[in-house]
């Protein structure tokens, strides 16, 4: 079984320590090392490897903020679960458009937690509702195509569009091939091809692209 390597970046010791008791039962995680800012994160971020961070964003010397940028334009694979207090619309946005894989409050409970940490591994992210809900609200805002009147839009497949609704519920390719009657090897096929012809990075920026265009509603 493949452990998610985890690294906890908080200032408040008492916070990590925390995280750490609620994931301690977690057979499938692995809790690499912790940091208390942002330099100590990347300093031993060069001798680790991780899959997941879990990310404060008010922290002393370099602010999380910054990591997130720097471990986007490593081009790395690490997924970015920010950890904070606060839930305005402004800042969720913020760190959206900076790409973060996940968004958690500070009073999350652990299974929250947990489904947090899993599902940035098994589909690219982890959004609360009201996290979704301020994603959708500002796409519907921001759309400016009308599908019918565009030459250029990529047309889709019953089928596909089937698979592109459970991606957005959060559905493993398992559960979707199971839906489907197809194997999660072909829903891994199938999500793979979506995401090269609507030529975004991953499922989230196909989710997206699928509610600006009217695909899904």
């Amino acid at each position: 079984m493949h452990k998610i390597k985890l690294a906890i970046v908080d200032d408040h010791k008492i916070l990590r320590e925390g995280i750490k008791a609620s994931l301690i039962n977690k057979i499938d995680i692995d809790i690499v090392f912790e940091a208390e800012n942002g330099e100590d994160f990347l300093e031993k971020l060069k001798y680790q490897i991780i899959d997941v961070v879990l990310l404060d964003i008010k922290m002393p010397k370099i602010d999380g903020i910054e990591v997130l940028k720097t471990i986007k334009n490593l081009d790395s694979d690490i997924k970015v679960i920010i950890l904070t207090m606060f839930d305005t619309e402004s800042y969720v946005l913020k760190l959206m458009d900076l790409k973060a894989n996940g968004y958690l409050l500070k009073n999350s409970d652990p299974q929250e937690i947990y489904n947090a940490i899993k599902n940035s591994v098994d589909f690219g992210y982890y959004f609360p509702d009201f996290v979704k809900n301020l994603l959708l609200k500002r796409t519907v805002s921001q759309k400016k195509i009308n599908p019918k009147n565009n030459e250029n839009l990529i047309e889709f497949t019953q089928k596909e569009v089937d698979i592109i609704r459970l991606i957005s519920e959060q559905k493993t390719s398992a559960q979707i091939g199971k839906e489907m009657f197809l194997s999660p090897r072909t829903i891994d096929g199938i999500k793979a091809k979506l995401i090269e012809r609507t030529k975004v990075d991953n499922t989230i920026g196909l989710i997206v692209y699928c509610y600006k265009h009217g695909i899904l509603l």
